[in-house]
């Protein structure tokens, strides 16, 4: 194997850790009031139902939030496959998540996407639509809420 192999193991790795570490500090944050004793009571209080509904509305929003991204790369000359847009949509989820004001999300979109041959310009373009789309149907739904109640 060349030594370029090697190295790209190692990052693979390295990266696999970070990921590893990541994830264990992210439950320690969360948890680290109610404990997982905590967080078990909650689960086995609550319906079983609407944990699987809840699941699975979690993946058709990042199944969706992908689509869209397939479609917009795709008019923009940059088509990309429904998994690729699935996990677009699930790091920008997830790296928001973990970061201060939520901002984590897009640059680590724009990173993958870079990363997959899509120019920066584009997938900038892409990020700041889909936000301005986000907030737009936010005041619509809120406005719309108003009036009804």
């Amino acid at each position: 194997m060349s030594q370029a192999g090697k190295m790209s193991g190692k990052k693979h790795a390295l990266s696999l850790v970070f990921l590893i570490l990541l994830i264990i500090g992210t439950f320690w944050f969360l948890l680290k009031d109610i404990g997982f004793t905590g967080l078990y009571n909650a689960i086995k209080k609550a319906d079983p139902g609407y944990l699987v509904i809840g699941m699975g509305l979690v993946l058709v929003y990042f199944a969706g939030e992908g689509e869209v991204i397939r479609a917009v790369t795709g008019s923009l000359g940059h088509p990309i496959t429904r998994r690729r847009g699935f996990v677009y949509a699930c790091s920008d989820f997830y790296f928001s998540a973990i970061t201060p004001s939520a901002t984590g999300g897009q640059p680590v979109t724009i990173y993958y996407m870079n990363r997959d041959k899509i120019p920066v310009s584009v997938s900038s373009a892409l990020v700041a639509s889909s936000r301005i789309s986000i907030a737009g149907s936010f005041k619509n739904t809120r406005a719309m809420l108003i009036r009804c109640f």
